[in-house]
């Protein structure tokens, strides 16, 4: 049944919309009809929205509802910040999401994590890596929408969490809200892991009760807040799920059972000096290589990655030490990464802890893919840095995935574990 559109007021009101009628008829162009309407009172145009609806079949309504909302969200945001909706120039920086995808190897339906990057000021730029967000083992699915302001805005119903630690019965509840991207003015090609804590990136989040109502409203600096010691560092909340409404009281009730002092959430930041947590299995396990012909593929890709640091990582750079056919590849601190030892066809992650040796790996990727636009490196160096980058965003906790992501970027590469090691 058609509504009547004079119940909206439109006596006066259709005589432009008749006039708008009559243009279209004429050949007027739809940017011309969108000239002609800017032009209207603003009553006018509410009048003709309402008339409009009329016209629009059920199923249309809740993308335009939905539209309304994000539309009050950003002008609501943008009087925040002191600006006016009319003066609102395109962003130069805008947020993108992109997907890890090795959750298909895994059996999973939906990403474990998501990948966070900047869109510089011109495409030839491209974009630039800055982290990632919550890492969930059972996988979710990340809702969201894009602002015009070049900002994420969150699904509030599907956007909490729960962090549990494993060392005691601490946890948070956690509503991601929002996450804006650095002002305009703000030189992104300057990115780099060392300065994460200045990028001006905000991560907008609520933190909640158990019964998920609002305790507090937050802003952390990003990425810097997802890890090395920050509130939400993944080194030290072992555990990132997705809070079910349905099974939050019976999680909480047994922490409550095992810990009567905790009520809620500690908002206590992870201490800057802790022991670093050992993985599984001791990173100097020995593994053997499979399939020999490809080591000297392998010696030659840690040379490779050796002069790539020189260009990547020059105050720091990585080096190889060769003696008696044992190659050792060296972080800048004289520890060792990954040791090649050709006459017995042995391979050994370094002596140090697998997150820390993860940690040197991704360093090195992210500053070859933040300057994939340089003349210095090929294309095969804009692989490797993408790879490193990629494969060690995730906490590795045994050695021979560590060894199984270093070489990704060498196709065929397939190691064992010794039987003794």
């Amino acid at each position: 049944m058609t509504k009547d559109p004079n119940q909206f007021g439109l006596d006066e009101e259709t005589v432009d919309l008749d006039q708008s009628k009559a243009a279209k008829e004429s050949g007027l162009s739809d940017n011309s009809l969108l000239d002609l309407t800017g032009s209207l009172h603003p009553r006018q145009k509410v009048s003709l929205i309402r008339h409009l609806i009329t016209q629009l079949p059920s199923y249309e309504l809740e993308p335009l509802k939905k539209f309304i909302k994000d539309e009050e969200n950003e002008r609501d945001q943008i009087e925040q910040q002191g600006g006016m909706p009319s003066k609102l120039k395109i962003p130069v920086h805008r947020i993108k999401v992109k997907k890890d995808y090795s959750f298909r190897k895994f059996g999973l339906t939906c990403p474990q994590q998501y990948y966070i990057s900047i869109s510089a000021k011109y495409k030839v730029h491209g974009d630039i890596y800055m982290g990632v967000l919550f890492f969930v083992e059972a996988g979710y699915v990340l809702d969201y929408v894009s602002s015009r302001l070049g900002a994420l805005q969150f699904n509030p119903e599907t956007s909490v969490f729960r962090l549990e630690s494993s060392r005691s019965s601490q946890y948070k509840i956690v509503r991601l809200v929002m996450l804006t991207p650095p002002p305009p003015d703000y030189d992104v090609m300057k990115i780099r892991p060392e300065i994460y804590n200045r990028i001006p990136s905000f991560l907008h989040v609520e933190i909640l009760d158990d019964n998920l109502q609002i305790v507090e409203r937050e802003q952390h600096q990003f990425p810097a807040c997802m890890f090395r010691s920050g509130v939400f560092d993944r080194d030290y909340w072992d555990q990132v799920t997705v809070v079910k409404a349905a099974t939050l009281a019976a999680s909480t009730s047994k922490l409550a059972q095992k810990d009567s002092q905790v009520s809620g959430f500690s908002q206590s930041v992870p201490p800057k000096i802790r022991d670093i947590r050992q993985p599984k299995m001791q990173p100097n396990s020995t593994f053997m290589i499979v399939n020999q012909a490809k080591t000297s593929l392998m010696t030659s890709y840690l040379r490779q990655l050796a002069v790539l640091s020189q260009k990547a990582l020059p105050d720091s750079p990585w080096q190889l030490n060769l003696s008696n056919l044992n190659y050792k590849l060296l972080h800048s601190s004289q520890r060792t990464i990954v040791e090649i030892r050709v006459n017995t066809q042995e391979v050994l992650p370094g002596n140090m802890p697998l997150n820390v040796l993860s940690e040197w790996c991704r360093d090195l990727g992210v500053q070859i893919s933040q300057n994939a636009s340089s003349t210095r490196y090929s294309e095969r160096d804009k692989e490797i840095g993408r790879n490193l980058m990629i494969e060690f965003s995730a906490e590795v906790t045994d050695p021979l995935t560590f060894l199984e992501k270093f070489f990704r970027s060498i196709k065929g590469v397939q190691l064992k574990r010794r039987a003794n090691s």
